[in-house]
């Protein structure tokens, strides 16, 4: 399997697994169970060699995940690109912004999938007499031939670190297959995983508007 460079290449807009086009899931879930989270400023970083893609990220991560009542900062409008590489320049900015979190996602597999779609069969109307019993009935069926579809999966990790305890209290691994690289996209997939994270108790579940 090939090894994603990117943090991102889109996820699904409003199809979360269903129809045509890009479709999302949470696959696997991990929780710490002795964590007793109650996070309150959260620094989201997203592993990408590309700057505008870790900054759209990043922004519509932000923005959905506060929604959840947390304080929560895109780590491009604090640190300078490739400052995630520098654990010292991290850490002193994690202590310089109060933050007791940290969300870090990044892609951690692309591959591509064959399937067949099977063809399907028409059924002509009844006959009612003519051209030598309509050909034997159309003979007696009209068949549309199977096809090949190729997909791309792409596997996406979010990992959620207590800064205080200094550990991992939250790990979730998502599947998206046929992404696009949207605002949309990227929104559908940050209120997935929010959501899911919501429904493990590490955040607050989504405020009403």
């Amino acid at each position: 399997m090939k090894r994603a460079s990117t943090l991102w290449i889109g996820v699904a807009a409003v199809a979360l697994g269903v129809g045509c086009g890009t479709s999302m899931k949470v696959t696997s879930t991990w929780k710490d169970p002795g964590a007793t989270p109650a996070f309150n400023k959260v620094l989201v970083v997203g592993l990408s060699n590309k700057e505008t893609v870790r900054r759209a990220f990043e922004t519509e991560f932000s923005t959905q995940l506060a929604k959840h009542g947390l304080t929560v900062v895109p780590s491009a409008t604090v640190l300078p690109a490739g400052a995630e590489t520098d654990r010292a320049l991290m850490t002193q900015a994690i202590i310089d912004g109060g933050y007791d979190g940290v969300i870090v996602t990044r892609v951690v597999d692309r591959t591509k999938e064959t399937t067949y779609v099977p063809g399907s069969a028409y059924v002509p109307a009844p006959y009612y007499g003519g051209y030598y019993s309509y050909y034997y009935t159309a003979y007696p069926t009209v068949y549309d031939p199977g096809y090949l579809v190729e997909s791309t999966i792409v596997q996406i990790e979010t990992n959620f670190y207590d800064v205080k305890a200094d550990k991992l209290v939250w790990s979730g691994l998502s599947e998206v297959i046929d992404p696009k690289a949207d605002t949309q996209d990227i929104r559908s997939f940050s209120m997935l995983v929010g959501e899911r994270m919501a429904k493990d108790g590490i955040i607050p579940k989504q405020m009403k508007p």
